[in-house]
């Protein structure tokens, strides 16, 4: 069975500032029934004033990941991963890492804006006017996961990291076990587990890559722990996973089928 996976190192992931219920947020007008947990879609403006596709995961511990496109093109070329700060209607986050694997760099940013719950997130990046990013609520997409039942199978596709782009080969079983092989000559390995978050609309998933004997497996010998997403359109699905290194000097990407 061929379904398209892609393993992301990038997802918007937010939770803060519960009502006493870690997965639902008080809107403006103070109810407990919006989320700002989701999948989000939007785009962002860069440095460069370029225009760049934004995929979004909120999740419930204020954590947040954000997988963007090249200026102006389809695909994505790297990776924001932060924590946000909720107050009122208005959100803020520092000290983000931007893993931008194009140009084999990481970058400290910072975001400042507001949200509606259920609708958007919106506001400016590093404080400038002329960076401003929306982010729209998928409410499709949004919905909760059903089980690992619906991930089992075999994928293949590329994994890009900030020094690294190849072909990768991932199986998951029934038990939530994933296992795979990254590149065509003298593979390196990985091994991890893929877990349901109840409530959510995201995996979340814990990797350890292995070097062979003669390459750098990627990130080399490194622990890497992010989430998953399982997306279908017309009868084809798409699976995102999106990882951090332990000390946060690298991140994965996977997409394939």
């Amino acid at each position: 069975m061929q379904k398209q996976l892609a393993i992301i190192s990038l997802a918007l992931v937010l939770n803060a500032c519960g009502d006493g219920n870690d997965d639902i947020f008080r809107g403006v007008d103070g109810s407990s029934s919006s989320r700002l947990m989701g999948i989000y879609n939007g785009s962002l403006t860069d440095g460069n004033l370029s225009q760049r596709s934004i995929l979004g995961v909120i999740e419930k511990n204020s954590n947040f990941w954000l997988l963007y496109s090249p200026p102006g093109s389809d695909g994505y070329t790297g990776i924001m991963h932060g924590r946000f700060s909720l107050s009122g209607n208005t959100v803020s986050a520092s000290d983000i890492r931007d893993y931008n694997f194009a140009l084999n760099q990481i970058a400290s940013v910072a975001l400042n804006g507001t949200y509606t719950a259920d609708r958007n997130l919106q506001g400016n990046l590093n404080n400038v006017a002329n960076q401003p990013f929306n982010l729209i609520y998928n409410v499709n997409f949004s919905r909760d996961n059903t089980s690992i039942s619906s991930l089992v199978g075999s994928y293949s596709g590329r994994t890009t990291t900030l020094s690294n782009d190849v072909v990768t080969a991932v199986n998951i079983s029934s038990s939530g076990v994933i296992t795979g092989t990254v590149g065509n000559q003298e593979p390196c390995a990985f091994a991890g587990r893929v877990s349901t978050e109840n409530n959510a609309p995201y995996y979340t998933i814990n990797l350890v890559f292995t070097d062979s004997a003669s390459s750098s497996c990627l990130n080399g010998t490194q622990e890497v722990n992010g989430i998953l997403l399982s997306q279908s359109q017309q009868e084809r699905q798409t699976i995102y996973i999106l990882a951090e290194n332990t000390d946060q000097r690298d991140a994965v990407l996977f997409i394939g089928e």
